[in-house]
């Protein structure tokens, strides 16, 4: 029971989720590029790039962020 209390505090696993109009990232280690029509970042061994219109980025944690607009395209590349 500890392990699991333990792995849900201290997950460490890349992670992104998809909502209509906003991007949640978890666990992000960078940030590459930053303009409103894209957004480029890294995880432990891979680099997704978001295009889109009008992306804001409303929530940033250390290793989290919220993108908001209208996305258009996710793509991720294994390094």
């Amino acid at each position: 029971m500890f392990e699991r209390i333990h792995s849900y505090f201290h997950d460490d696993e890349f992670r992104f989720t998809i909502y209509e109009d906003q991007l949640h990232v978890l666990n992000l280690k960078q940030i590459l590029v930053l303009e409103d029509y894209y957004i480029s970042f890294r995880s432990l061994n891979k680099t997704i790039s978001v295009r889109g219109k009008d992306l804001v980025l409303t929530k940033l944690l250390e290793n989290e962020m919220l993108i908001r607009g209208d996305i258009l395209q996710i793509e991720v590349n294994h390094d």
